[in-house]
């Protein structure tokens, strides 16, 4: 499949040589170090304070008082995977639509009394978490804490911004068919999901989103937004028992809900040899590859040797696969791999491209790189 990347015919970046690039080199190295060492020391951070309120949220506060502003951020266990069979993209409409209208503003009022103060007031949505985030300035916490509520708490969903944003997620599912990275992204999910919550993506399908109604975000907003199944993190220039006291009197209208969405989802069940799966689009002269396994959960007890293991296999500039691929093979000019792990399962992935010509060379290129680095495993 063909790339809007021009420089897609795998340059290779070669060092300069000479006096000053040695010079240079070595200044650049001795900085590393320096850097290095800066960072090895062991990380400070305030104490935090965790505090329960009366409906059931959790708060963790950190106060950090270097400058004079606070970050608040409320994670609900409420993203694409929670969406009902048939509605995909429900998760990521809702998110759309909290900062469109809640309690007394309308969309341009709230947008414009959270620009007044400086500040930023945003929802997205993930696979498994729906999230709204405020800053504010440490005067404008007032101001800040009471938009941030209304749009959690109190969203108005109004009728003419749902139907806005349900054609602009109508649109950008459209506008994905032409771009063969995202093609080859949204085919993937389904193949090694199989029918999984997991497998869908975050946007959902054009034919999901067109059947979606206001209702269903009403009621989606009303099941899974709710203090039980959230978290809100408050890191700035506060003090952690009035903060906590004006989100106690703040919060005091979020009522507690039935509990719904704690439920874990089944992880998808393992591939048996290697599958394959062909998206054909005739007129293009690259093709999009995605390499892809089930992978692991992220409270996998070997999180962390994993993560440096894939900085070394795919997981920067300087990692085999770039090197290999790329730099000594001229077969792509971008190629990575990473792990995406989410509560109860996960899964593991190579992404590249290449002309159409060299597909399979360069597919068994990336699984020797994978294969040398189980067998023999990184070098010191």
């Amino acid at each position: 499949m063909k790339t809007r990347n021009r420089r897609s015919e795998g340059v290779a970046l070669s060092p300069r040589r000479g006096r000053f690039g040695r010079t240079c080199t070595l200044a650049a190295a001795a900085l590393l170090l320096q850097v290095a060492a800066a960072f090895s020391a062991p990380v400070q951070l305030p104490p935090v304070t965790r505090v329960k309120l009366k409906n059931g949220l959790t708060v963790l506060i950190m106060p950090m008082h270097r400058l004079p502003l606070v970050d608040m951020r409320l994670v609900a266990r409420a993203g694409s995977i929670r969406d009902p069979a048939g509605r995909e993209g429900l998760a990521s409409l809702t998110a759309d639509l909290l900062t469109q209208g809640a309690g007394a503003r309308g969309a341009q009022q709230l947008a414009e009394d959270i620009a007044f103060v400086g500040g930023s007031l945003n929802a997205s949505v993930g696979a498994e978490q729906l999230v709204v985030t405020c800053e504010v300035l440490r005067k404008d916490l007032l101001s800040g804490l009471e938009m941030f509520h209304d749009v959690i708490v109190s969203p108005t969903f109004p009728a003419e911004e749902f139907a806005r944003k349900k054609d602009e997620a109508l649109g950008g599912i459209v506008s994905d068919r032409d771009d063969p990275s995202a093609v080859a992204d949204q085919s993937m999910l389904p193949f090694i999901m199989g029918a999984n919550p997991l497998g869908h993506p975050v946007s959902g399908w054009e034919k999901s989103v067109r059947t979606i109604t206001r209702d269903d975000v009403v009621a989606y907003h009303r099941r899974f937004v709710t203090p039980e199944n959230s978290l809100l993190a408050v890191v700035g220039d506060v003090d952690p028992q009035a903060i906590a006291a004006d989100l106690e009197k703040r919060f005091a209208d979020w009522k507690s809900g039935n509990g719904a969405g704690l439920a874990s989802v089944e992880p998808p069940a393992r591939f048996t040899g290697r599958q394959v799966r062909i998206v054909r689009k005739p007129e293009v002269t690259q093709t999009q590859i995605r390499l892809a396994a089930i992978g692991v959960p992220r409270n996998h007890p070997d999180y962390f040797p994993i993560t440096v293991a894939n900085l070394v296999l795919g997981g920067g500039f300087t990692s085999r696969l770039v090197n290999t691929i790329r730099v000594e093979q001229g077969l792509t000019y971008s190629i990575g791999s990473g792990f995406r792990m989410y509560r109860d399962a996960g899964t593991f992935g190579i992404s590249t491209f290449t002309r159409n010509e060299t597909l399979r060379r360069t597919i068994d290129e990336a699984l020797k790189v994978v294969r040398k680095l189980i067998d023999d495993g990184p070098s010191e």
